[in-house]
């Protein structure tokens, strides 16, 4: 009996401490009731639901704040010259579980004050306001720095440290001569000026960049290095991302037209193969810059460069039309023909490589699409050139690879080298099998698969192959078929000097030195998986950069790799 008195009387105590006063207890809420709140644009092109839709975030730290300023800058986006207008911004707030906001959130001029009643659980309320502020922009840092010496042919891109403050411009040659092309933040300016001046880097030098609002300022001090290399292939690790942007932000239609890259110098190339001329950007920072001088050619087939940075300008050639290259060392100089033959292959082409210095040394290399519908191709034309002389053109079979289709299902073949024996890359869809093709007998074989069950999903179709640091590597994009499915794209890199290690599957061979997932900047569904992938190691030796294209995903960027031994 007394057991029974115990456990009643530890029961009743229970029950009354959990009975006390409601006002007596501090709400353990209150620290997260309201965590965020977001104001996003709801007129103009930069509008909710539009692609870069303009959306701010004012992240809730402190739990007793009852004045909430959300800050929206001058300009939106920040590299161009669009005012903002905060007068009619939709509201949105992250809140506590069982916390509310009454009035309810809407669309609400920021330029006022507006007022709400924040709720507990504990039926605790309190007032608070929210509101907005247009700031200058405070960002002043340089993005890109690159010094030229043109009757020297000399062109040299700064490496920037903006921790530091430090750019390096990595080279032997001599910087006693130079003018200087550079960006800043959006709306920074910068002295001391560099037009109608030459610099000598030959020993360090100074600048100073002051941000939009005309109080931060940072500067940044350039010298000349010649540091040593490792003695093969890319540090490991040390890979950075460079830039990433929506290709309809530098005037890009997003479409199903054949899609590429090239670069030449600080340019890269951008064409979506759909008639339009094709843009170029600064291909350090994905500044858009204009578009490339097209004179008679038409880049419905495709762009594409040498190692001597040369343009190539490719049209879309049918059976028994003529297929048109182009050449130009020069985004605003008009283009020259090149090399013009009647399509006697029987297909259609669109996708043309080359390897070498097409005015000394190089291959042509034009892979014949198949037809949708109607047949499938397993040919290539190819063109020697030996000391800036082109050679009749051989249309090769391959065996053993199956053959490729039309549109999102065609290939682009790629040479090893400029040496016939090394053979050729080849993968499409759906087979999703990267063929390696012997030179010599032009005979495929399977090297790597895309085995995890998701193959049908991707697109391995775009590949490109550079010698970089005495090691060769392959590129490969894993061009999205269904990104509104979380199937987002993915590039792959391959160190191929020895085809012994190039083994396994895609995402785990022997061979594989480098992967990056993409992220996406469209939620609708895929158009075509189509896109690009081309690798560019830098005049100097340095560096390699790795520029990728997903069409699906609208997705365009660039990662960089260096050589540099930090011993």
């Amino acid at each position: 009996m007394r057991v029974y008195l115990y456990i009643f009387i530890a029961l009743l105590s229970l029950y009354f401490a959990g009975c006390q006063d409601p006002d007596t207890l501090t709400p353990t809420v209150e620290r997260n009731a309201l965590t965020s709140l977001n104001a996003t644009f709801t007129e103009g092109k930069y509008m909710e639901g539009n692609d870069n839709a303009g959306t701010f975030t004012l992240n809730i730290t402190d739990p007793s704040v009852s004045e909430y300023v959300i800050e929206v800058p001058w300009y939106y986006p920040e590299n161009t010259d669009e005012l903002t207008d905060i007068t009619r911004m939709r509201l949105r707030a992250e809140l506590g579980n069982n916390c509310t906001l009454s009035p309810g959130l809407g669309i609400v001029d920021l330029t006022k004050d507006n007022y709400y009643t924040l709720t507990y659980p504990d039926g605790s309320k309190r007032q608070i306001n929210i509101k907005g502020s247009i700031y200058k922009l405070r960002k002043c840092e340089i993005t890109y720095f690159a010094v030229s010496d043109v009757a020297n042919d000399i062109e040299v891109t700064g490496s920037i440290n903006n921790e530091t403050g430090v750019i390096t411009l990595i080279s032997p040659d001599d910087l006693s001569n130079v003018t200087v092309d550079m960006s800043v933040s959006p709306h920074a300016t910068f002295s001391p000026s560099i037009e109608d001046k030459t610099f000598d880097f030959n020993s360090a030098k100074e600048f100073t960049v002051t941000a939009h609002d005309g109080v931060t300022k940072k500067t940044y001090t350039v010298k000349k290095e010649v540091p040593d290399k490792i003695s093969y292939g890319f540090v490991e690790g040390s890979q950075t991302d460079l830039w990433a942007i929506n290709p309809v932000s530098v005037g890009l239609t997003w479409g199903s037209g054949n899609t590429t890259l090239a670069a030449i110098k600080n340019h890269l190339i951008v064409s979506a193969g759909d008639g339009t001329a094709p843009v170029y950007l600064n291909r350090m920072t994905g500044v858009l810059l204009g578009k490339i001088n097209m004179g008679s050619a038409k880049a419905t087939g495709c762009v594409t460069n040498d190692d001597n940075n040369n343009l190539l300008i490719v049209n879309e050639a049918a059976a028994g039309q003529a297929l048109n290259i182009y050449r130009t060392n020069s985004v605003t100089a008009t283009p020259t023909l090149f090399l013009s033959w009647t399509n006697t292959s029987g297909l259609p082409i669109s996708r043309v490589v080359v390897r070498g210095n097409i005015d000394g040394n190089a291959v042509v290399l034009a892979t014949c699409d198949g037809v949708s519908g109607v047949s499938s191709s397993s040919q290539v034309v190819r063109w020697d050139i030996a000391g800036g002389v082109i050679g009749a053109p051989q249309t090769i079979t391959f065996s053993n690879v199956g053959g490729w289709g039309g549109g999102t299902s065609n290939t682009r073949v790629v040479p090893l080298s400029t040496t016939k024996s090394d053979g050729y890359f080849l993968s499409y869809y759906s087979a999703n099998t990267l063929y390696h093709v012997d030179g010599s007998t032009n005979a495929g074989s399977s090297k790597i698969v895309y085995g995890d069950g998701s193959s049908w999903g991707y697109n391995l179709n775009r590949l490109d192959v550079r010698v970089f640091n005495n090691a060769r590597y392959l590129t490969m994009g894993l061009m999205s078929h269904f990104p509104q499915w979380g199937m987002n794209a993915a590039v792959y890199l391959y160190d191929v000097t020895s085809l012994s290690i190039l083994t396994g599957d895609v995402t785990n061979s022997p061979a594989l030195v480098y992967k990056k997932n993409l992220d996406s900047n469209s939620g609708s569904d895929g158009i075509s998986a189509n896109g690009d992938v081309i690798l560019v190691p830098s005049t100097n030796g340095f560096y390699m950069h790795l520029y990728y294209w997903d069409n699906n995903t609208k997705m365009l960027g660039a990662t960089s790799f260096n050589c540099i031994d930090q011993n």
